[in-house]
């Protein structure tokens, strides 16, 4: 269980209580709210005066729509009250949670009946005002998980009738199959779900079956495309003919109806299975066909390529986004006579820049040219569009040139540690992203897009140490992406895992702060976010990737806490964590040596050293782990000894944790070389400390957070001042 859950909460926010009580019992009600608040949850109460305003019981209806569970305050004022009885009529009509409180004795015939059956806590000493709080507090968060999702569901499927039932705010899947095991797992004391939920879950599932259904319609279109092609394959030219242009619609149709509806959501391997139903129809025609044809075949080697780069066969994704970038070079297309064409190839172009860019032997300078073709490309398509400002489809080529911004700016912080440059591509990013606001305000994919880019933002000021301001962007970022609820984060599941990718930098800043505790409660919100998305789909490396990273970094933050607090009881599960990411980690590693095997050429294939230096790094973690354990039982020697071997095992990058890991190096020298020092061995410790300041203070004129390197260093000066030889 954790902390969170403990303290009252769930996660990402607070159990609310609505707290329905008389006027004439206000000073009650004001402690029992500051009660409620410091046991980690969040009160409700309506506080105006109900005759100011016309709309107050709309005010009232909204906050107890919004509480898990309504705490009645029962008193004789409280149960002759028209307004309490009102509100406790709506909350019984919406099924919420009761908790009655006997303040002052009420006679129980008084009782208002849906609370009548409950068992109540009594307030009626105010010497035992504390102890009562307490019970209340335990009862309250009894089942509260479930109790959220009521409310959750509750509000979803008000929304959705309100809306009067669109299709588009039903459940999709794996929100609805969640959706329907809470329905099932109902705790025995808890309320039911809502006539209005069960309907609302119901729908979902009668839309989910329709939209499989039309689905399987499509796969028919698609075979029928293909005999379509067959017959023109075969020479029947004059029948086929008559019909390619229906044909090359339906194709149109089911390649973008499969990239944009399906593959968000849908596991890889069922987007493939469709995709080569697409390569099948389109292998059937003649290779000299038009241009409309040409550029279908594109599209579909791009979303195959974007496929393989999921499943972090970064070989295949090359020779997919090659076939492709062939296709759409040989129309020589321009913003004037093929758009479209154009905005395919500055695609094309992109993924070949992430070859360039992961590939066992990385060339950073193709990399850049790629990008910058692409980039040039898709400026010629904006310079059109902003001309004319009515191409139906042309905020797609905006949307592009946003992402490939941001993308240019990834590659620069990252490979090439430009951050200025960085900084500027962002900014471009996040303008283009403002620009295409304005021409879609409802549009919920920028509303993320604009969202993420706080995260980048924190991302350039964590890396020059700017951990507070760092931290305010990651958290903006989570609020702006959360914000967006769970049926948009359950329609795309990147989204989703982006998000958790937010939650570990939020993690990462608090560490920086020296807040453990909400350090790992944020790492632990991230391995959860992700966690659900891998056991969705197992095949995209990046969410395993992102769950390894998330126990290891758990772990060290636990190593770390331990060292800071000199408490070794702080170390519980450090071990669990680092090995669930070791295991992880080298699995990563095999599959992606197994894609080198299978490459044309070795230069090629992914880069298998990048994970396999994620597996050393679990590797230092786990030698400074065993160190720290030897030093809390003062066998210094021994801890020397797995310092030096975290020292040893710490991998050298050359990304944008760079800097990251020659602080490592330095940290864990340090341990080693006082640790020696504690064991009497004198000469090895102070070899292994001045060996620890010559690396950081290399560091310090070129760093780009040279600040923790001057730390370090007038740290060991000192201490090798105290250990004169």
């Amino acid at each position: 269980m954790t902390t969170a859950v403990a303290h009252g909460q769930t996660a990402g926010s607070k159990a609310r209580i609505f707290i329905s009580y008389s006027r004439k019992d206000i000073a009650f009600a004001d402690r029992l709210e500051a009660a409620l608040k410091a046991r980690g949850f969040e009160p409700l109460m309506d506080r105006t005066d109900i005759y100011a305003f016309e709309d107050w019981w709309k005010r009232i209806e909204a906050l107890i729509s919004q509480a898990d569970t309504v705490v009645f305050v029962l008193s004789p004022d409280a149960v002759a009250s028209r307004v309490t009885l009102k509100e406790v009529a709506h909350a019984a009509s919406l099924n919420k949670r009761f908790a009655p409180i006997v303040y002052r004795h009420v006679d129980g015939s008084a009782v208002p009946e849906p609370l009548r059956r409950l068992n109540s806590i009594f307030f009626d000493h105010p010497a035992r005002f504390e102890d009562s709080a307490g019970r209340l507090a335990e009862a309250l968060r009894t089942d509260i998980g479930w109790i959220r999702q009521h409310t959750e569901y509750g509000e979803a499927a008000r929304h959705w009738s309100a809306a009067d039932r669109p299709r588009g705010l039903l459940l999709r899947s794996p929100a609805l199959e969640e959706a329907e095991r809470w329905i099932a797992s109902r705790p025995a004391d808890a309320p039911a779900p809502t006539g209005e939920i069960q309907t609302f879950v119901a729908e979902s599932r009668r839309g989910a079956t329709r939209r499989r259904n039309i689905l399987t319609g499509s796969l028919a279109a698609g075979l029928l495309i293909a005999l379509a092609l067959a017959m023109l394959a075969e020479g029947m030219r004059e029948k086929a003919e008559a019909s390619f242009a229906t044909a090359d619609s339906l194709l149109t149709d089911f390649v973008q109806v499969v990239s944009d509806n399906v593959a968000p959501t849908a596991p890889l391997t069922t987007v493939e299975s469709l995709m080569r139903h697409v390569q099948q129809a389109i292998e059937k025609l003649p290779t000299n066909h038009n241009a409309q044809l040409t550029m279908q075949r594109a599209r579909m080697f791009i979303i195959l390529a974007e496929l393989n780069l999921g499943q972090g066969d970064i070989s295949s994704m090359h020779a997919n986004s090659v076939q492709a970038h062939d296709l759409m070079a040989s129309l020589n297309p321009t913003a004037d006579n093929n758009p479209e064409a154009l905005h395919l190839l500055a695609r094309s172009n992109t993924l070949t820049a992430m070859f360039w860019q992961a590939r066992v032997q990385p060339n950073f300078d193709r990399a850049m040219d790629s990008y910058k073709d692409a980039l040039g490309q898709l400026q010629q398509l904006q310079e059109r569009f902003d001309k004319s400002g009515s191409i139906a489809d042309g905020w797609r080529w905006s949307r592009s040139l946003a992402l490939l911004q941001r993308d240019i700016g990834d590659f620069l912080l990252s490979k090439r540690s430009k951050i200025k440059e960085a900084d500027e591509s962002f900014q471009q990013s996040s303008e283009t992203f403002r620009k295409l606001k304005q021409l879609r305000p409802v549009d919920v994919e920028i509303d993320f897009n604009l969202a993420w880019a706080a995260n980048k933002s924190g991302d350039m000021l964590y890396q020059q140490g700017q951990f507070d301001a760092a931290l305010d962007q990651f958290e903006i970022a989570r609020d702006g992406i959360t914000a967006l609820g769970e049926r948009y984060l359950w329609a795309n599941l990147e989204w989703r895992g982006l998000l958790s990718v937010v939650y570990g930098n939020v993690g990462l800043s608090l560490r920086e702060q020296m807040k453990f505790q909400k350090a790992i409660e944020a790492f632990d919100e991230c391995a959860k976010q992700v966690g659900k998305l891998v056991e969705l789909d197992p095949q995209r490396a990046f969410w395993r990737e992102v769950l390894a990273w998330a126990h290891d970094v758990m772990g060290e933050t636990k190593i770390q806490w331990a060292q800071t607090e000199h408490d070794q009881t702080l170390l519980e599960g450090a071990r669990q964590e680092l090995d669930t990411a070791k295991a992880m980690r080298d699995k990563l590693a095999q599959e992606a040596l197994a894609h080198t095997v299978k490459a044309t050429s070795a230069r090629d294939a992914a880069a298998p050293a990048r994970l396999t230096a994620e597996g050393q790094i679990t590797a230092a973690n786990i030698a400074d782990l065993d160190g720290t354990i030897k030093q809390f039982a003062k066998d210094f020697g021994g801890a020397a000894r797995d310092f030096q071997r975290a020292a040893k095992v710490n991998p050298t990058l050359d990304d944008e944790r760079q800097e990251e890991m020659i602080f490592r190096r330095t940290t864990f020298l340090k341990l080693a070389g006082l640790n020696y020092l504690e064991a009497g061995r004198h000469a090895d410790g102070r070899k292994l400390l001045e060996q620890a300041l010559d690396i950081a203070n290399k560091q310090i004129a070129d760093a780009v957070y040279p600040e923790r390197f001057s730390k370090i260093c007038t740290e060991l000066r000192s201490r090798l001042d105290k250990n004169l030889p």
